[in-house]
């Protein structure tokens, strides 16, 4: 049986967006979506890579679940997110491919200009244009980006991003607020049909792609620059949905 090109290029995708996560913490979806929608229709991708992001969740849920915020999580993230996460689903029945790759490339090059501009500048605040939009509206505009794309993880982060966290509570949370919503969605996708056999196939190709891009993270971590790694990424991200825009 003949591997196509393009589902190879994908596996080298998620392994760096795997390693990407597991070294910086920065999410793999948000990676693997936009460099696999150089290669696939972009609806084709959630079905896909939000079972697999199940894994890497659920592994770190269950080894920090004493941190997570369930303040955080039940008082904000559900009750805000989950509406949008329904409307996303809803849009996206009644957006064309190209409309959705579009709107999707243009969030992405916007996002990727604020990063870079303020690992550039050192600053661990977010943008002041960001920062006064309200918390509540960042975490329900993460969920109609997650309802249509599975990556709502940025605007996620604009939202709790103020909460008084520390870093494993961070990422303890946002795990369980992804393994949550993936879940459901990937309940949603196999219900409605979007995943059948080839899918299957697919995912079970990449589930070792996905221990090894987080086990090659975890031995980098304390051995490459978070700063500059983050750099070629937003910097790859602003380059592919760049290309998405103009393709």
């Amino acid at each position: 049986m003949t591997v196509r090109p393009e589902y190879v290029i994908l596996g080298v995708i998620v392994l760096f967006a795997n390693l990407a996560q597991a070294l910086s913490g920065f999410g793999s979806l948000v990676i693997a979506v936009t460099l696999g929608a150089l290669l696939f229709p972009i609806e084709s991708l959630p079905p896909v890579l939000l079972p697999l992001n199940i894994v890497v969740t659920a592994w770190i849920v269950g080894r920090n679940y004493q941190t997570i915020d369930r303040r955080v999580l039940f008082r904000l993230v559900i009750p805000l997110m989950g509406p949008g996460v329904v409307l996303g689903l809803l849009s996206s029945d009644y957006l064309q491919s190209q409309t959705l790759r579009n709107v999707f490339a243009v969030m992405i090059v916007v996002l990727s200009i604020l990063e870079i501009a303020r690992l550039v500048r050192g600053s661990g605040r977010v943008d002041s244009v960001v920062a006064r939009v309200p918390g509540s509206i960042w975490v329900f505009l993460s969920g109609i980006v997650h309802g249509l794309y599975g990556t709502g993880g940025p605007l996620l982060v604009y939202g709790i991003g103020r909460e008084p966290l520390s870093a494993a509570a961070f990422r303890s949370t946002l795990s369980a607020i992804w393994l949550l919503w993936n879940s459901g969605l990937s309940i949603y996708f196999l219900i409605r049909g979007d995943i059948g056999p080839e899918q299957g196939f697919l995912m079970a190709g990449l589930l070792p792609v996905v221990l090894l891009g987080m086990w090659m993270g975890d031995h980098l971590h304390h051995r490459v620059s978070e700063t500059n790694f983050r750099l070629i990424v937003f910097g790859l991200l602003l380059f592919a949905g760049g290309a998405l825009l103009f393709r």
